[in-house]
This record gives structure tokens, sequence and C-alpha cells, in this order.
């Protein structure tokens, strides 16, 4: 063997030892092969692990947290936060582990664990960017003009290193069915909650911070969340919404930068890490307690565990259902003629508008037992079946909706590896997470894998403590002694009767959803031929759902049936439609111009409104993958405006020129141009990855 082969096995040899790592370190031992030893004090948590870095952050003490009159009195430059007051309406319904520590470790007898949030190293962190909208919603007036030490305090309260009046800090646990298997314990191992507000439309909200270090729930994980896919998360917040398809927002993005808090991470499992840019995403929604809550809570709580869950959940539901939610809020409620014609009862059950009638969760959570928890199943079932007939209608898929990502308030929540379907013909098969090898969560399989979902919860609501998919958890003593518990939990016939109704309701909801999309909630043969037609050209030509339903609504009213045709399919592919499709197209647009006449009348009034519903329907901007990740590189590059202005388009994509805009700039024209465009073939094969998180 010659010197040169000798040096590059020797060469090889250590390339492979230094770039290996151990799956998990003695205590207080970090590094990636656990070669570094911890120095911190009793008080403190290390960061250990093969991911740690040996940061020393101190354990919870709840007689040692600051005060509020400290907290507002270190917030004093900033008088916009320093009164903005916390509630700790969540936690107070909520049964907390009595050990504070930061380590990861199995939690029985309670819902989540009292935790502060990790410290970035940075002293000078970036507000990337800011939800002004979602901020007033929630009573935080943010000022027009920032100066320095507004942006810092900002900083500091939305990365978790200064807590805001009221805060108590906690992480929620939760298990879970992933792709089918049963996981355990699961939980916020990188969120932490801050506390809640209340809303402009009188409901309360839970504010979440992503990425803000590890938690008794991190299992090997570091806690912390890449700043490119936060900004995906941030948008994806405001699109949806701005829909109208229930979904958690974000109030703000903090970023750190690569080198002081740089995070690993392998996106594509290629074996070729990267350092990555971290950042904290301030999430909001009604509350973060998840299908896999209420299994947990079965498993390791027993009865009392699930009763205190679902009582509050039961509270936070009718809030939502009394005053409608944020998206009805945010959408339909500023666009009155938009469910005008749209009968009250759908409106309340399939738009999450404000209902004139109490519903089951008024009256029922104040009781105990077989009750509030029939109520309660009743009402997820409802809810959740609205909101997946939601994300069909507008082409969402959520690509990973694990019973662990599934909120039990009808509100799309986690927000990771989503995708908008392209080609309707091929619509059925789409899945945008790259790790889904069998597809199970591809869009066409979102409402049978919701009523999968919806019978685990149905497990644990009949008192079962050993669920489907491969459960070797033990219980815990406690639910091991409730035997009589079994009087109060449901029966089997009621869950099997509660859940068969889902179908029932999703189909509802999602043909009145796709009606009103196109401007059509009529029930007359004419009307149902029209629409049925339409889907059927969509499917069979395999365009674009998104930009061919818009450009429904850009031809005039006594335009050319070929002309409207050669329009539409020239807005909506770039592949060539056959003559047979093009013909059916001229068919099909005469027949919804049959339908609009028989809904809307004859008259050219008649038809601008109808028009104008399509335009405010279907969006003009669309948050396509590729779009998405390309934005969230310019961020982290270090271009925030492109942030802003995005959200700016997201949050009103349905308009072409947002009012007062002068769109000069290179940026913005570019942000147009990449929203508003049809994604090339490659583009629409983008996938996104839970490894890049």
């Amino acid at each position: 063997m010659n010197l040169r082969l000798l040096f590059h096995l020797l060469l090889l040899s250590l390339l492979q030892y230094w770039t290996s790592s151990y799956t998990a370190c003695a205590p207080n031992r970090y590094g990636r092969r656990c070669n570094y030893q911890c120095k911190c004090k009793s008080s403190e948590d290390c960061n250990d692990g093969p991911k740690g870095n040996g940061d020393c952050t101190p354990r919870l003490n709840v007689s040692l947290l600051s005060n509020d009159a400290t907290r507002k009195e270190q917030l004093r430059s900033s008088p916009f936060l320093a009164n903005f007051q916390l509630l700790p309406t969540t936690f107070d319904q909520m049964t907390m582990d009595e050990h504070t520590g930061r380590k990861s470790r199995q939690i029985y007898g309670a819902s989540g664990a009292r935790i502060l949030p990790a410290p970035f190293r940075n002293p000078a962190l970036n507000v990337v960017a800011l939800d002004h909208e979602l901020a007033a919603f929630l009573g935080l007036e943010i000022p027009a003009n920032l100066n320095d030490g507004h942006i810092r305090d900002l900083a500091e309260v939305f990365s978790g290193r200064k807590l805001l009046p009221g805060s108590i800090t906690f992480a929620h646990g939760y298990a879970g069915h992933q792709f089918g298997q049963w996981a355990g314990q699961l939980g916020d191992g990188r969120a932490t909650t801050l506390g809640d507000r209340l809303g402009l439309d009188g409901s309360h909200y839970e504010i979440s911070l992503k990425g803000a270090g590890r938690t008794a729930f991190s299992r090997s994980g570091d806690g912390r969340a890449v700043l490119r896919n936060l900004v995906r998360e941030f948008l994806s917040g405001a699109f949806l919404n701005a829909v109208g398809v229930p979904t958690s927002g974000a109030l703000a993005l903090v970023g750190s930068d690569q080198d002081m808090d740089g995070i690993i991470r392998d996106e594509y499992y290629t074996g070729s890490p990267e350092k990555l840019k971290p950042g904290v995403l301030s999430r909001v929604t009604p509350s973060f307690i998840r299908f896999g809550s209420i299994q947990l809570a079965a498993k390791r709580q027993g009865l009392d565990g699930v009763l205190k869950l679902a009582r509050h959940a039961l509270t936070i539901i009718d809030e939502q259902e009394r005053n409608g939610d944020r998206s009805f809020f945010k959408y339909f409620a500023k666009n009155k003629n938009l469910l005008a014609r749209v009968d009250e009862e759908i409106r309340e059950n399939c738009f999450f508008a404000p209902r004139k009638q109490d519903t089951c969760a008024g009256s029922s959570r104040g009781g105990g037992g077989s009750k509030m928890l029939e109520c309660f199943l009743d009402r997820l079932v409802a809810r959740t079946a609205a909101l997946v007939a939601s994300w069909q209608a507008v082409g969402f898929a959520h690509g990973v909706s694990n019973t662990d990502n599934m909120s039990v308030f009808g509100v799309t929540i986690d927000m990771n590896v989503f995708g908008l379907i392209t080609d309707y013909g091929t619509s059925h098969d789409f899945s945008p997470n790259f790790i889904d090898d069998d597809k199970r969560y591809k869009f066409g399989h979102q409402q049978k894998m919701a009523a999968w979902n919806l019978a685990r919860v149905g497990d644990a609501l009949m008192g079962k403590t050993r669920f489907v998919g491969g459960d070797r958890d033990s219980d815990s003593e406690t639910n091991k002694k409730t035997t009589s518990a079994h009087d109060y939990f449901l029966t089997p016939e009621k869950v099997r009767q509660q859940i068969a109704e889902f179908n029932g309701r999703y189909q509802l909801c999602y043909e009145a959803r796709l009606k009103w999309r196109i401007g059509l909630v009529g029930s007359s043969m004419v009307t149902s031929n029209a629409i049925a037609a339409w889907h059927d050209w969509m499917r069979a030509a395999n365009v674009d759902y998104h930009k061919a339903s818009r450009a429904l609504g850009e031809f005039a009213k006594n335009s050319d049936d070929r002309d409207v045709g050669d329009a539409i399919i020239k807005a909506s592919t770039t592949r060539s439609v056959p003559k047979l499709l093009s013909i059916e197209l001229e068919k099909t647009v005469r027949a919804l111009r049959s339908a609009v006449t028989k809904e809307y009348g004859h008259d050219d009034e008649s038809w601008v409104a109808w028009q104008h519903h399509i335009r405010q329907a279907n969006p003009y901007y669309v948050m396509r993958t590729h779009a998405l990740q390309e934005i969230g590189q310019i961020v982290e590059g270090g271009n925030n405006a492109a942030l802003q202005k995005a959200l700016e388009l997201l949050s009103n994509p349905m308009q072409l020129q947002l009012s007062g805009e002068q769109g000069n700039d290179y940026l913005n024209k570019h942000l147009k141009m990449i929203l508003s465009s049809l994604p090339t073939e490659k583009e629409k094969g983008m996938k996104t990855s839970c490894g890049g998180q």
C-alpha cells in the first residue's frame, strides 16, 4: 500500500470519526460524540446530549420569577408591551407536572410542564416581521414608527428572554398516532406557551413561542426551529385565514444569527447537514389542545384528566361558536355580501359564522361524566368535518395530520410540511410531505384520515388505555385505580354513532364550499349540472385549480364561448389541451352562464355581482411551495422586507393591487410574480420535509 493511499484512508477515518454522532449521552455530557462536560450550577439545567451545546439555563423557580411590576419596569421604554397583560386561561385549566426542570422525561398525572423559554446567546436579535393586524386584534397597539428601544423590547419579549405581565409559561403535554403508529408521549418539545389574550371578538387566544428551546418533552431535539421554515408558517396562517380557513396565526417572528445560535439540520436526509439560522415564531390560536392531548390524558390521568381538558375545550368552543372563528372575523365579516346568499345554518356549520342559537357546548360543560364527553365528541366531529371540508375546497394539503397535529377546535395548526394542489386532475394523489412515501396524508385522503383520527379520540373517550398501532406504554397508577370511571366514559355504541356522522357533515360542508367558491349556491338541477361540468372539465384537462377558478371572474357577459374557453386555458395551464376538451369547455361555459342567469338574473349588474364574487372567493396570489421557499431564503439572507411585503399580499390575496401601493420596486414586483404565476413542472413537484424544521 503506497503512502498516498494510506494517507487518504487515514483522512477518511478521521472524517468519519468527527462527523459521526452518538444517539444519546450520559447526563451532563454534550457534543456529537458526547466528549464535553457541562459546567452548570445545581440550580441550572444543561443543554446536554448529542445535539446540545452545553448552555446553562435556570430551572424554573416560581418563587424567584419577577412579578408584574418588575416586568413592566423592564419594558418601560415600550408602554404598548408593558400594558399587554396576559391571562392564565389555559394554564388554570390544566394540571401541571410538579417538576420544573428542562430535562426530558416521561410525565404522568399532568397535561403540561412549567418551563421558561431558553434564551438565545445573541444579544442583538432581529425582529424579522410583525403582523400588525393580528396584534391589533389582540389589543397590542404596535406604534407605526418603532424606535430602537421598541425593536429591542419586541425581540426580547417574542424570543422569550423577557416575560410579559401576567405570563405563566409552560409546555403542553400530548401523545399521538404518527403515520398510524402509536408514538406515546410527544408534547411541545420546542414550544412554550406565554399565556392568553381576549381578542376583539370576545374569545380567548393562546400565545405560544415555537422554537423557544428545549422542554420536558423535547426527547433528543434541540428545541429550536429553522428561520426560513418559520417564514413559511408565518405566511401560511395569514393566507389561509384570508381565504376563510380557520388557522393559527403568527404575531411575530424573531431571528438570531448563524454563528452564535446556529442549528444543525439535514432537511432531505442526504447525509450533509447544514448549520442554519434559528428563529422563534409567536403563534396564536384559541388553544393548542390537540387530539393527542385527550389521548395522553386518558392513558396517564384517567377520567378526571379527560374531563378537565374536555370542559376547558367546550368553554373555548362555546366562545368560538358564539363569536365566530377568527377567519370569519378577518374575511367574511369584512365582505358581508360574500355569504349573503348562503343559508344561515350552512354559514354556522360550514363557514364558522357566529351562531344565533347555542349548541351543547354552552350548556353541558357545567355537568360531568358522559353527557359532557358526548357533547365534546359531537362538537369535535362537527368542527373537524367543517375544517377538512374547507381544506379540500381551497386545495390545501396539511401533509402530516397525525393526532398530535390536529386541534380539537377545528383550527389548522402545525403548518410544517403543507402545500397547495396545482393540477386538479392529479390532485387526489398529491402529497407535500417528503417522507410520506406511502402517501398516507395525500390530498385525496384527508377526509379518511380525519375520520381515523376521530376514532382514536373516540377510543380515549371510551376509557381505553391501550391504543391501536403498537401501543406498549404502561398506564399510570392513577388510571389503573379508577375502575368506576368506566361508568362515565362513553359507550362504544355512542362513539360509533357520533363518528358515523362525520362523513355526512363533511360532505355537506364540502359541497357548500365548492358551490360558494364559484358563486352558485342554489339547489336547482341547472346549478348542480353546471358545477359538476366545471369540475369534470378541470379534472379532465388537469389545469391549475386556483388559476382556472379565478379565470371565471375575468370574462364579460356577452363574450364568445370559444374566446372565454381559450382565455381560461391560457390562464390555467402551460400544456396544450386536446380539441375535444376545448369543445367541452365551451359547453361548460354555456352551462355556467345559464346557472348564473337563473340565480342572479339577466341584467348586467347581476353578471357583475357574480364576477365580483368570483374575484373575492378565489385568490389571485397563491402560497405556492416554491414561492414560500424562495421568500424564506431571501429572508434568511437578511432581507426582512421580503417577508413583510409577502405578508401584505397573502393577507389580501384576492386583490391585484393594494390600495395606496406604488408597486415600483423590483422586490415587490418579483414577489407578485412568484405568488401569482403558474408554477413550472419542476415547481409543481416540490415538497417540504420534517428534517428541515
